[in-house]
């Protein structure tokens, strides 16, 4: 019963922080595109390779996917152990266990996300300046 006391406002706090993180994203694409063809075009070379903060963004961006998914593969083998625990109060105990850190993780991804995703962003606008 607990467990559904808390999964409504977590729930919701993920579907807010899912608006945010798609702003973010929605962002910093831009900035990072006008960035990209502003320096291309000012060193007269369009089809260079990406500057350091678009790469660097794109890494942390990777790892954090990686990162997500295997968050992922913990709430599945958690929910796994959970379902085939047979009412052992152990194998439960343990499967509540992996589900709260789980979380916990979960946040720690998210907000790391959110930060980086506003670190780039405004690194892109430093380093982009309007030309004159």
């Amino acid at each position: 019963m607990k467990f559904k006391k808390i999964l409504t406002p977590v729930a919701s706090l993920f579907l807010i922080l899912g608006s945010f993180i798609s702003g973010f994203q929605a962002k910093a694409a831009t900035a990072f595109e006008t960035a990209n063809s502003n320096m291309g075009t000012a060193s007269g070379f369009l089809g260079a390779e990406p500057d350091l903060p678009l790469l660097i963004a794109r890494i942390v961006n990777l790892l954090l996917s990686f990162v997500g998914i295997i968050l992922m593969l913990y709430f599945l083998y958690a929910g796994f152990l959970w379902m085939t625990s047979g009412g052992e109060e152990k194998k439960i105990t343990k499967a509540k266990d992996i589900l709260k850190t789980s979380v916990i993780g979960l946040f720690i991804i998210l907000s790391s996300y959110i930060i980086s995703q506003y670190v780039f962003v405004a690194l892109a606008s430093i380093t982009t300046k309007p030309t004159s």
